[in-house]
């Protein structure tokens, strides 16, 4: 997920485009680009530095099951995220 808030309108479609082209065709249906409310999706995620990945796990009705943030997903949130998606496959 990207937020494009604050970026120009004129020039959200070659952001969108440049951006698009650098995910692998079957990962851009995951993929999504925000262009408002980015003060609501901080707060969700519990936003603290701009460098951090923050990951969002959601179920199929938008439900937040997991989530969570750093510089590098270390192996213990890698095991755990993928814990998580298991569940959801239930």
């Amino acid at each position: 997920m990207a937020v494009l808030q604050d970026a120009p309108k004129l020039v959200r479609g070659m952001i969108k485009h440049g951006m698009r082209s650098g995910i692998p065709q079957n990962e851009q249906d995951s993929f999504a680009l925000l262009y408002k409310d980015e003060d609501v999706w901080k707060k969700l995620v519990d936003f603290t530095d701009v460098n951090d990945a923050y990951i969002l796990l959601t179920d199929s009705t938008g439900k937040i099951r997991w989530h969570a943030h750093g510089k590098t997903p270390d192996q213990q949130t890698a095991n755990t995220l993928r814990d998580e998606l298991g569940k959801l496959d239930r």
